[in-house]
């Protein structure tokens, strides 16, 4: 019969399911992937081949105090006695252990290339060196029990002695004890943290600073109560060793209460000045962050392509809303003393911005996310928040240190009964001596000292009263065999050398060593007291400041647009598409007549067209000739020096060809002040629409169409000059060239819904002619009577041709009325000449009427350039097409209220010189700076 005949089976063979076996199969092999190898345990915070590496070189000697040893040498005596995996496993295992980039204390002394932040290998192991930490040490101290052994001494008789403190289980194969957790004196689960993934749930541990958790441990001994805020105010959050911030209080806390959650981590980064530039400096990174993929990934930004250096091949293409833009300069100056990668930036470049970017397209702001998964004291793996942790750490120091006292009482008392029975021995040394002599073996030596009886009546007596005073003292004392034995260790020379008194001290000692553990043992506040010592030793000895900031605040919470310094600034924008944002600072604030300072490099044939006061966090809507609208922050256009040209504003903002820039108007920063607003559009031609705000407070990136100003054939029809902000209840008052102004309530114009319609016509003009300017005025109803009497100081007399002539006094009451309402218009001409004249001096009349005469003007004054509503208390920018800015005070009132600048003047009046300007300049642009009280946050009106 062949060996595949059936007859030949065994008999005793079983039938299993497949799905059961690979059920049950999977599941031991999961558990001892959870156990055995990914979760460290929450009492010493180590994985088992951490533990096992820390155990192997504290029992072969390769501690802090003795020379480093081969790596390979260690690696092989853990894999040989107790962890049958892979070399490199164990290894790597170790490297990390030695890293100050990835351990908060480290644990093991490495020496040699042990990795590096930037993701460098570590050397072989062949290679490098290591030894354990001081702080190591304390974590197996507990192991090494000094009763009978010499200082310091390790290896198996000190860990046979040690065996009591934890618990010890067989190695792989049997052969050898080992522990199944190191009795440390310091939370390590907390301070070291951890990571490693199991089957079916995996940990993520963050670091903590080590004096800060030993705080805490210490203050929930003396507080088992403690509160978390209590906790957090010794530990306030994470601390990592490569510094950088955590962002985001409730995070926090909710990671430290329940173990689960999501940390924001940043990097820490400082901006430098480097001659009239500005860079931005990298000092932290974010935990776990490798620098060079982080230099890499800003380099990629910076150029617009990420690239692979390996394959030396394009990987993708940056998006233009991640580029970084206005770098000169990228490189890394990291160095041994710390990180420092530095990125020089052109003189245009805002460096909250790159930071902004850094923060929001690369590691450089990432995230933790915290899954505090450990097992617990009986194996069982459980997430668990800081406070959970400690109090495990604390019950099991408990543990620990009544274990070891155990063992320490149990040997005192032993070495007590050796003392008591040399002592005795010694008392009648010569019966001893000669009992010893007279045997024929040690063991009849023995029973000849145990049949001897030693009198109690001397000091023999009193010892053994001292060590138990609660047990009355027999009459005569006997040898037990252990004390029997111990005096039959001793060379008879030793025996007769000993003296009794040195014997009664080192009883009296032992009794009091025995007292102190008993103590230990009976009250629980001096058992605390024990681990608050050794605490605080821990602490003294290896603590070092917190690395990482806690910032209560979480990114989501900060928009780029805060990230960035408020301030006021000046913008201008050229006839040919230049624009730049300046510091208001920089324009010095002169008298009516000054010259004034270079604002603007322009080219023969450019000029400054629009310019205006706002804000950096300013939004501003741009509105093209083509009825186009833009929106873009104040800072995210250039910020130059008063003489600089600035930039394109094609960079900023999508243009056809031959579309221009015609209007610029700053929006609020809370959406909300447009309820109740209207947005009144004006062009060139004097054509008016009433568009409710609402209907642009958001624009697409790509714009959106404000007014159609083109015909059929794509051809335009007007130009728009202004969008003015208005509420119900506002005049709106135009201004040409010609020197007429025209005033008319806002609801003389209809709300229109669409953006199609040029809306109504709002002045009329003559070929010639084009508006120039446009402001909003309060309405103020008063009779034409009132506002003559008002402008005439109260009172006035009315000539009537065909009857008597009428006084028209006005009462205090309406007086002061008036006054409250009343409101100042400024002009000004081409060639500088200016004045303010008062709001009743200027009436309402009908839509699309010529109006009234807003000045006279001629040759030597210009055309009108401006006619806009003042403040007292503000002040004026006047722009040149030659470039030229001033700054200038509205009025300046002395201490008798003398006006000194600008006089206020009559409607018709040519007014005074407010500029002096080149005779081939014109003045092109006013704006008006509102009272800067607050330069933070400035106010402004456009023209």
């Amino acid at each position: 019969m062949g060996l595949l005949d059936p007859s030949n089976a065994v008999e005793a063979r079983t039938t299993i399911n497949l799905e059961d076996e690979m059920r049950t199969s999977y599941l031991n092999y999961a558990m001892s992937v959870i156990v055995s190898r990914a979760l460290p345990d929450v009492r010493d915070g180590l994985k088992p081949v951490h533990r096992r590496i820390l155990y192997t070189m504290d029992e072969s000697g390769v501690v802090s105090s003795k020379p480093h040893k081969k790596s390979a040498r260690v690696v092989g005596e853990v894999m040989g006695k107790y962890h049958p995996h892979g070399d490199s496993a164990i290894y790597d295992s170790m490297v990390r252990m030695a890293q100050p980039f990835q351990m908060s204390s480290i644990l093991i002394d490495g020496q040699g290339n042990f990795g590096s932040i930037d993701g460098d290998s570590p050397a072989a192991m062949r290679y490098t060196e290591a030894r354990m930490s001081p702080l190591a040490e304390s974590m197996v101290a507990d192991m090494i029990v000094s009763g009978g052994m010499e200082a310091g001494q390790s290896g198996y008789a000190a860990r046979k002695s040690g065996r009591d403190t934890v618990d010890f289980i067989a190695n792989y194969d049997g052969t050898l004890l080992q522990p199944t957790v190191l009795p440390t004196r310091f939370p390590n689960v907390l301070v070291n943290g951890g990571a490693g993934i199991a089957v079916g749930m995996a940990t993520n541990i963050p670091t903590h600073n080590l004096g800060e958790v030993i705080d805490a441990t210490l203050a929930m001994i003396d507080n088992p109560s403690l509160t978390l805020d209590e906790f957090m105010a010794f530990v306030p959050g994470p601390d990592f060793p490569t510094g950088g911030v955590v962002m985001g209080a409730q995070s926090i806390r909710t990671a430290m209460e329940t173990g689960r959650g999501s940390l924001y981590v940043s990097g820490v980064a400082h901006i430098e000045e480097n001659g009239g530039r500005q860079r931005v400096v990298l000092t932290e990174l974010p935990y776990a962050v490798n620098k060079e993929e982080l230099v890499s990934r800003i380099g990629a930004l910076v150029t617009g392509v990420a690239s692979d250096k390996k394959k030396s091949r394009t990987i993708s293409v940056i998006p233009d809303h991640q580029r970084i833009l206005g770098v000169s300069d990228l490189r890394d100056e990291s160095d041994g003393t710390g990180i420092r990668v530095v990125i020089d930036l052109k003189r245009d470049t805002d460096p909250n911005l790159v930071l902004s970017k850094l923060r929001k397209y690369t590691r450089f702001c990432t995230t933790f996310s915290v899954n505090a998964t450990c097992l617990n004291a009986y194996n069982q793996p459980e997430v668990m928040g800081a406070m959970r942790m400690v109090s495990e750490f604390i019950q099991f120091r408990k543990q620990v240190v009544r274990r070891r006292t155990i063992y320490l009482l149990d040997e005192a008392r032993d070495e007590l009964a050796k003392q008591i029975g040399l002592y005795a021995a010694r008392s009648c040394v010569e019966e001893v001596v000669k009992i010893i002599r007279s045997s024929k073996d040690p063991e009849a030596a023995r029973i000849g000292l145990m049949a001897m009886s030693f009198a109690t009546n001397g000091e023999l007596g009193a010892l053994i009263a001292a060590c138990d005073p609660d047990v009355a003292v027999p009459e005569f004392f006997t040898l037990s065999m252990a004390q029997a034995k111990a005096v039959l260790a001793l060379r008879l020379s030793s025996l007769t050398a000993l003296e009794l008194d040195k014997i009664s001290e080192r009883i009296q000692t032992i009794i009091t060593s025995i007292r102190g553990y008993e103590e230990v043992l009976n009250n629980e506040e001096t058992l605390k007291d024990i681990i608050r010592n050794e605490l605080a030793e821990v602490r003294a000895k290896f603590s070092t400041p917190r690395r990482t900031r806690i910032e209560s605040f979480a990114p989501g919470d900060v928009s780029e647009d805060e990230l960035v310094e408020q301030k006021a600034v000046f913008l201008t924008l050229t006839g040919q598409g230049y624009v730049k944002i300046t510091p208001l600072d920089a324009y010095r604030e002169q008298s009516r007549g000054g010259k004034g300072r270079a604002g603007m490099e322009t080219k023969e044939d450019d000029f400054v067209q629009k310019s205006m006061v706002c804000n950096t966090r300013t939004p501003l809507l741009f509105f093209t000739s083509r009825g186009i609208a833009h929106t873009v922050r104040a800072y995210k256009l250039p910020e130059t020096a008063p003489n600089s040209r600035g930039k394109p504003i094609v960079n900023f903002i999508n243009l056809r060809p031959g579309e221009t820039i015609a209007a610029v108007l700053p929006l609020p920063e809370d959406k909300a002040d447009f309820d109740g607003k209207f947005m009144m559009f004006v062009t060139d031609r004097g054509e008016v629409r009433r568009n409710r705000a609402t209907d642009f407070s958001q624009v697409n990136k790509s714009g959106k169409i404000a007014m159609k100003l083109e015909d059929a054939n794509g051809q335009p029809t007007a130009a728009l000059i202004n969008v003015l902000l208005a509420e119900k209840g506002d005049d709106i008052a135009l201004s040409t060239s010609s020197g007429r102004s025209v005033r008319f309530p806002i609801t003389d114009v209809r709300v229109f819904s669409g953006r199609n319609s040029t809306g109504n016509k709002g002045v009329a003009l003559t070929a010639s002619d084009r508006v120039v300017g446009a402001t909003i005025l309060r309405h103020f109803d008063a009779t034409a009577a009132e506002r003559e009497a008002y402008l005439s100081g109260g009172s006035c007399v009315i000539k009537h041709p065909d009857k008597e002539d009428e006084k028209v006094t006005l009462s205090a009451e309406r007086l002061a009325e008036m006054a409250e309402a009343e409101q100042y218009l400024l002009t000004v001409t081409e060639r500088g000449y200016g004045k303010r004249f008062s709001s009743y001096d200027f009436r309402t009349t009908s839509r699309g009427t010529q109006g009234v005469k807003a000045g006279t003007f001629s040759k030597v004054t210009g055309d009108l350039v401006a006619c806009a509503c003042v403040l007292p208390t503000d002040s004026l920018v006047l722009v040149t097409d030659g470039g030229q800015v001033i700054r200038t005070p509205v009025s300046t009132q002395k201490e008798n209220g003398q006006i000194t600048e600008i006089r206020v003047m009559s409607r018709t009046a040519r007014g005074v010189k407010l500029f002096e300007i080149p005779d081939d300049q014109r003045i092109v642009d006013v704006a008006i700076i509102a009272n800067e009280e607050e330069p933070s946050a400035p106010q402004f009106h456009p023209l």
